[in-house]
């Protein structure tokens, strides 16, 4: 169990500010008001990890899709050597295909 003067500390290193909400909820509770802040924490924690997950298997199927759609269309399977070539995503991009196609290819060979 934490001392009032652990506590107090705490609420200072986190800040009033970060608490406050914590402390509303809490009936001003400073305990419970620490404990949500943690709850909270790890909660922000799982879902970052779970995030992260789900960005790297959205960003492997679209790699997956367009190295299939380039091996068909360009007979080569590195759709992001398609330089000046139109990418399916391009038509994202505007009518001119411009934006996507010319940041892809810049990304892929590492020119800024």
């Amino acid at each position: 169990m934490l001392t009032p003067a652990e506590l107090r500390t705490i609420e200072q290193r986190l800040s009033v500010e970060r608490l406050a909400p914590y402390r509303a909820s809490t009936s001003g509770d400073l305990v419970r008001a620490v404990a949500l802040d943690e709850w909270n924490r790890e909660v922000a924690a799982a879902f970052g990890a779970t995030l992260g997950d789900l960005e790297v298997a959205i960003r492997n199927a679209m790699h997956d899709e367009l190295t299939a759609w380039s091996a068909r269309k360009l007979d080569e399977q590195r759709w992001y050597l398609a330089s000046g070539r139109s990418l399916p995503m391009a038509r994202l991009a505007g009518p001119d295909h411009t934006t996507v196609s010319s940041s892809v290819t810049r990304s892929a060979t590492g020119v800024p």
